[in-house]
């Protein structure tokens, strides 16, 4: 910040940032204006020192001895064929952090806004909220998805084959689905409102979908305790302050991978039009 304002009425000129961690757990690491800008041809360049590994964090970094694994430290819910907790096959891969103990209790919520829930890093591995179908264990990018057997305003018709994994769903903590009710260019995320056993559906809140639903249209569901069985899943029980997470790597180790959560929105902020360079391998 030195820096920033230092070099402000100095077009052209260059921030070396050193190696280390720099982080803001209420807001922006750096915020920029037009007060900070250079002129076309003679920027302000923001650079990593060469060779260095300089990381900027939003984000809040549990201590290790907060992190402790479900089956052997705490115990944890009981696996009663409810969704409020883990499936017994996983257990023994979760590990779970007391959140009110460390003083946290804003984890967002979670709505059409990509940044307004809580997101969590383990080690320099984003995470995806616990979900059915899993993503693809070959590439992780690709997700799976269900296929509906149809729908109509704000009820959405599940195919008889993924009914069992549904009706777990009952009772759910925030449940929510995404799904593309007609064309593949048009999705969108809901909370699930209700669980239908008897006409094997899910009523959605929020507007129904603007073109309507087509059969066979594509949705997940995410944001269940009952499906983290998945590495790379994690999911927050709001209500009892608790973190749970199945880490990406079976040689996961509290004392030399970071468990972050996100703390703010932004961690680079950019206000107006701008002559600025930013030389980043990753933010």
């Amino acid at each position: 910040r030195r820096a920033q304002q230092a070099l402000r009425g100095h077009p052209g000129s260059n921030v070396t940032i050193a190696a280390g961690v720099y982080a803001n757990t209420t807001g922006p690491v750096l915020e920029l204006g037009p007060g900070d800008s250079g002129r076309p041809g003679a920027p302000i360049v923001y650079a990593c020192e060469q060779g260095a590994v300089v990381t900027l964090s939003s984000g809040f970094t549990v201590p290790p001895h907060a992190v402790k694994r479900l089956s052997l430290d705490v115990g944890g819910p009981a696996a009663n064929g409810s969704c409020s907790a883990p499936p017994a096959s996983a257990r023994a891969r979760v590990w779970t952090v007391d959140l009110g103990a460390l003083g946290l209790a804003d984890f967002g919520g979670i709505s059409a806004d990509p940044g307004s829930a809580m997101e969590l890093s383990v080690g320099e591995s984003p995470m995806l909220l616990a979900r059915f179908p899993d993503v693809n264990q070959t590439d992780r990018r690709l997700w799976r998805w269900m296929r509906a057997a149809g729908g109509s305003n704000d009820t959405l018709t599940v195919a008889s084959n993924d009914s069992a994994h549904v009706a777990r769903w009952r009772g759910a903590q925030e449940p929510w689905a995404h799904y593309y009710p007609k064309y593949d260019w048009s999705d969108s995320i809901s909370a699930i409102a209700g669980v239908s056993l008897a006409s094997q559906s899910l009523t959605l809140g929020g507007r129904p979908p603007h073109y309507g639903w087509a059969k066979g249209a594509r949705w997940l569901a995410f944001n269940l305790l009952c499906e983290l069985d998945d590495a790379s899943e994690y999911y927050i029980d709001r209500a009892a302050s608790t973190l749970y997470f199945i880490p990406p790597t079976t040689s996961f180790d509290p004392a030399f991978d970071s468990v972050t959560l996100s703390s703010a929105d932004t961690t680079v902020r950019m206000r107006g039009k701008m002559a600025i360079l930013s030389r980043f391998a990753a933010v």
